[in-house]
Parts: structure tokens; sequence; C-alpha cells
């Protein structure tokens, strides 16, 4: 049985990580540690978890091969660094860092170990965003990641928020980016709007995020000469063509969780364990972190 470490219990561990985990007792033994003493012990109970720690050098100790750290940005890189210098696997909440220095430092230190360093891009592993990914021919991708009224200044609002978008765009175009450009609008330093064309030899993609969109909306268009596809919030899958039009939706017994893709990536990392082969690579994960550093340098258009 898998001895696997989790290192922080926030409000994204406890919805969409802890469900999974505990549905995964029969195969790995999981291991805890968060400063929140009390929290942590009535999450271990409420999910019979058995083994939590109250330090990081104690779950260290218990000979833990793999990590998922769910702590604040500000701490991932002092984290990340200490596990993999123990030889430790390591998931970790997006951004590895917000400083692409040392995002790049990292990265390059799990290779020279031969340890997986995995960013939780959870899109790339939502069932009908891997049926987009799939699809052949694609020459233009519109996605749009909208919210609410949202104030977050620049640099957290990309790295928090708009990372994801990017992520699953390159994700989506598939090829190697022949180039890119960003428009940004900023009110002081808070990022009201994003909008970035990212090009591969065959494909154009179209990203956006308007923080003040006045509805909370996710939108994948991916368009073909054969075909267009759309998916709405991840949940919901249309194909038009020019005869026709077909709706696809997930089963009422498929979980929230399965849909959006965080039970595919979770069990992807453990399995990753045997291979030492990343689900997702070290040249995927530095693309992104780098446009998100890009973006952040940007002004104000």
């Amino acid at each position: 049985m898998k001895k696997i470490g989790v290192i922080g219990l926030g409000n994204i561990s406890q919805k969409a990580y802890l469900p999974v985990m505990a549905e995964m007792n029969d195969r790995v033994e999981w291991h805890f540690y968060t400063r929140n003493q009390e929290k942590l012990a009535a999450i271990c109970e409420k999910y019979h978890f058995e083994y939590h720690y109250s330090s990081l050098t104690a779950l260290i100790e218990s000979g833990i091969e793999a990590a998922f750290v769910h702590t604040a940005t500000p701490t991932h890189a002092e984290i990340i660094e200490l596990l993999l210098n123990e030889g430790i696997h390591v998931y970790v909440d997006k951004p590895i860092s917000e400083d692409i220095r040392e995002t790049a430092r990292l990265l390059q230190l799990a290779e020279a170990k031969n340890l997986i360093l995995m960013t939780g891009f959870n899109r790339r592993f939502a069932p009908f965003y891997q049926e987009l990914a799939a699809i052949p021919a694609k020459n233009m991708i519109i996605m749009e990641k909208n919210r609410v009224d949202t104030i977050k200044e620049n640099q957290y609002a990309i790295y928090d928020d708009f990372i994801h978008v990017v992520d699953t765009m390159c994700y989506l175009l598939g090829g190697n980016l022949t180039h890119f450009s960003v428009h940004k609008k900023l009110e002081g330093e808070v990022v009201s709007q994003v909008m970035i064309q990212l090009h591969t030899e065959t494909t154009t993609g179209i990203a956006i995020t308007n923080f003040k969109a006045g509805a909370n909306r996710e939108w994948v268009e991916v368009m073909t000469p054969s075909a267009t596809y759309q998916v709405e919030n991840m949940v919901k899958m249309k194909t038009l063509t020019k005869d026709s039009e077909k709706i696809n939706e997930f089963s009422d017994w498929t979980s929230t969780l399965e849909k959006r893709g965080f039970v595919s990536i979770i069990e992807a990392f453990v399995e990753s364990l045997a291979t030492l082969e990343s689900p997702i690579s070290i040249q995927e994960t530095i693309v992104s972190h780098d446009i998100c550093h890009k973006i952040v340098q940007k002004e104000s258009v």
C-alpha cells in the first residue's frame, strides 16, 4: 500500500481532494499534517484517516513516498524543495510559485532527482475537455472563464485564476506555440479583464476572463472544418454541424468532482508513482507558468 502525505487542509483540499482520497483508503495509506491541529483531528475522524502529525518533520519521517501540497502559495517553494530533497514526489496546487525563476529551479531539481513535481491543473483531466483535446484538425479555439465582480490584484488574479485558462488553452491547442499576445485592463492594481491569443502552426486560441462579467461562466468552443464543439461549465457538450446538433451530458450518477477532473488527476498522480512518468510534463508546466509571468508583467492596454 502506498504511503502518501497531505500537507494543508484549506477549502480546495476539503472540497475537491479529501472526498476522493477517502474513496482510495483501501489502496493508499494517507498521512496528514496541517498547522491547525483541531481541524486536522476533526477531518481525520470524519473521513476515517488514521495517520496525522503535529509537525511537517514528523510527517516526512513517517516514510511517505509522495505528498499533496495544499498550503498557501507563498509557502509552496520552501515545502516543495524540502520534500524533493527528501526524495519525495510532489503534487502541488497551482501555481508552483509566483516567481518564474523559482518555478524553473524547482522543476529542474525534480528532474535532476528523477522525482515527479506535478501541478494541479485539473481541467486537463475533465472528461469533456479531454474529448475536445482529442479532436483532429482544430483551427480555432475560444475559451472564456468569467467571474462576478471579482476584485483581485494583478499577480494574484493571474496566478490564482487565469492560470487555469492559460493551461487549459495550451492543453487544447496541443502543439508548440509559435507566438502569443496579451491584452490586459487594470483599474489601479486590480485586474478587470484579460485576453490572450495563442498560436500554433495550425490553430489559433483566444482566451478571456472578465472579472466583472455579471455571471460566473466557463465556456470552450473548438472549431474544425467539419464541426464546432462547445462545452459549458465542464458539464455539457454540444456538437454542431451544418445539418445537426447533438448534446451530451453526464449521467445523474457522475459526481461533480469527476466532471471537473479531480478524480482523474488524483488517480493519475498516484498511478504515476509506479511508472515515474509525470502525467503533466515539465515542459507543459513551465510553459503555462511562463505565460502567466509575462501576463503579470504586461502593462494595462
